[in-house]
């Protein structure tokens, strides 16, 4: 997170770390002001220390990876492919990251790890396939899709845009139990909605859920954080009522938003 006033920009790790800028703080593939920088961006940070603090010297923004234009989709095409269920939908991103949100219907192979999880591609050297991670800086998605293409696949495409831009659209995004377990068992801030009928949530239910029924949910807004990145779980036993109540969520504005897949 870049703050212009404060001229600091803040990076979370796991930790939270805070590195302070100022006019001699050199930029390099970026010529908009810093605070105009979007949080999706990958950038390097030289610094030194001074009296326990951190002070940039270089903040260098990471451009789009080179990729051939023939073999990109764009996110209307991939909200098609999604809906026709008319590919492999492959994130190539780190386990945490898949399991923190990820396009539903997704499988996850980690391109560290593709060698590992090469019989989870399709037995078809033609079938389709596409592959998607963070966005245009990443060359996850890229460097995947070579591999695969280099096993003789030949219908394979390139979500470069990534989950960022699938999100800012408002489409879908699951999340894993695994995740929701750490988030619980960190004891990380977070609103866990049961969206079944109560007498169902009554019988069992997730420690820490609250149930709003999607009967309900319309008129319940009042009740959610007014921090609209706050993170956001939805669990029922349908994912067809989950993905109601994710769409009457997400419209409210809250972006981190997702369902238990």
């Amino acid at each position: 997170t870049v703050s212009g006033k404060a001229a600091m920009i803040q990076i979370d790790t796991g930790a939270l770390w805070t590195v302070k800028f100022d006019e001699n703080t050199k930029l390099k593939n970026w010529n908009q002001p810093l605070n105009k920088l979007p949080k999706e961006k990958e950038i390097a940070i030289t610094y030194v220390e001074k009296n326990g603090e951190f002070y940039a010297t270089l903040i260098n923004v990471k451009p789009p990876v080179a990729v051939d234009p023939s073999k990109v989709i764009k996110v209307n095409e991939m909200k098609k492919i999604y809906d026709a269920k008319s590919a492999l939908i492959i994130d190539c991103r780190p386990a945490g990251r898949y399991n923190e949100g990820h396009i539903p219907g997704a499988i996850n192979i980690w391109f560290a790890e593709f060698d590992k999880h090469i019989d989870k591609l399709p037995k078809d050297k033609n079938s389709s396939i596409v592959y998607y991670c963070q966005g245009p800086t990443w060359a996850l998605t890229p460097s995947s899709a070579r591999r695969a293409e280099a096993l003789g696949y030949t219908n394979v495409k390139q979500f470069v845009d990534g989950l960022p831009e699938w999100k800012k659209q408002g489409y879908p995004v699951a999340s894993t139990v695994k995740y929701l377990q750490e988030l619980i068992s960190k004891d990380i801030p977070h609103v866990l909605v049961d969206v079944r009928p109560r007498e169902q949530a009554e019988k069992e239910h997730i420690k820490g859920a609250i149930n709003i029924s999607l009967a309900e949910l319309d008129k319940a807004k009042k009740l959610f954080p007014k921090q609209k990145n706050a993170p956001i779980i939805i669990y029922c036993t349908q994912d067809k009522l989950s993905l109601k109540a994710f769409d009457i969520i997400r419209k409210w504005g809250y972006v981190n938003t997702s369902y238990l897949e």
